[in-house]
């Protein structure tokens, strides 16, 4: 029994591909450090040039933007058509027939173009046929995204809220 344990072990690691053997080997040796080229960052503290984690649904108040996906993800992820296709797979998708309900939240992502409206508006895609319209009805779940991509902290990272 034990040597067919080993046995198993020993053939799934000989079938992980060579770059998760180097990640499984540096957090073996004692944690994993991903190494930056200068200059590569994956966002941006809005916080530290005048945005905020928050966004405005009015002028006081605002949701938190709690997931950020960094600019050193998959770089088809970073795209429009890429991020598009990942809430997809997650089982969101855009606005039902495109038409938009509800109030527009913006968001200061510190990135020098101050306020701007949500880029993306998922809702959970409940069935096949008008799947995001029941969403906007009934409610349910949904996100807003917005693109860290101004002229003083262009990371292009995704802010999600």
């Amino acid at each position: 029994m034990n040597l067919w344990i080993i046995s198993l072990l020993f053939c799934y690691a000989a079938a992980i591909p060579l770059n998760l053997q180097t990640v499984l080997e540096n957090f073996l040796d004692g944690g994993y450090r991903q190494e930056l080229e200068p200059g590569n960052v994956g966002w941006y503290d809005p916080r530290e040039r005048g945005g905020r984690l928050l966004d405005y649904t009015i002028d006081v108040y605002g949701e938190p933007l709690n997931i950020i996906i960094s600019a050193l993800s998959d770089p088809y992820i970073l795209t429009d058509t890429g991020f598009h296709h990942y809430t997809k797979s997650l089982g969101y998708s855009r606005e039902c027939l495109g038409l938009h309900y509800g109030n527009r939240h913006r968001a200061d992502l510190g990135d020098g173009d101050g306020q701007k409206i949500e880029l993306i508006l998922a809702r959970q895609h409940y069935f096949p046929v008008w799947g995001t319209c029941w969403e906007s009805l009934a409610g349910g779940h949904h996100f807003r995204a917005w693109k860290q991509n101004g002229t003083e902290a262009d990371s292009g990272a995704w802010f999600i809220g």
